[in-house]
């Protein structure tokens, strides 16, 4: 794996976090989205956030991302729906 000592580097990933989705945004540099169910000071949210592959492989998350409470769940998929629909209108 490349290595990621140029970037900021935080703690591994909560073992008690529950990952929904893990997308490779690119594999060659090791970086992949994931979005995972979190728990903070007992509080739950989405956390939708850049992971990197360090030189000893192991993936850790970085500061760009975003937590978002389940109340503005829908808001943000919609949000994110209307941009997948403006991306498949521009492309034809």
């Amino acid at each position: 794996m490349p290595s990621t000592s140029q970037r900021r580097e935080t703690q591994p990933t909560d073992p008690a976090d529950v990952v929904l989705a893990d997308i490779v945004k690119n594999e060659r540099r090791g970086e992949r989205i994931r979005i995972a169910q979190r728990s903070y000071k007992g509080r739950e949210f989405i956390d939708i956030r850049l992971h990197i592959t360090t030189a000893a492989g192991e993936i850790v998350p970085t500061s760009k991302g975003v937590t978002v409470p389940p109340a503005l769940l829908a808001e943000v998929i919609e949000g994110l729906q209307d941009a997948m629909d403006l991306v498949d209108r521009l492309a034809k």
